[in-house]
């Protein structure tokens, strides 16, 4: 099987202020289309798993859980690793 070219998305934050309004959603879109058009195959992404608005943000645009990794933040939170292909 041909290894896809994946993108691995660091990190996306809107200030407080500025949530709820559609921000986030936008830089995501933005974000995914680029990696598109460079030539990425899929986006990986790892988000804590106490962060309910992020995990459903990129449950929203179709990414899925992969695996659950323990302990991956300093502070002890685990986190899960999500994909999207296309």
């Amino acid at each position: 099987m041909e290894k896809k070219q994946l993108a691995h998305l660091l990190s996306i934050a809107v200030f407080p202020e500025f949530r709820k309004i559609g921000i986030g959603k936008k830089l995501l879109a933005a974000l995914i289309e680029s990696a598109k058009k460079e030539g990425g195959q899929a986006m990986k992404l790892e988000v804590s798993k106490s962060n309910r608005p992020a995990i459903s943000l990129y449950r929203s645009f179709g990414f899925s859980v992969q695996e659950k990794v323990l302990k991956y933040y300093p502070d002890g939170k685990d986190a899960l690793v999500m994909v999207l292909e296309w």
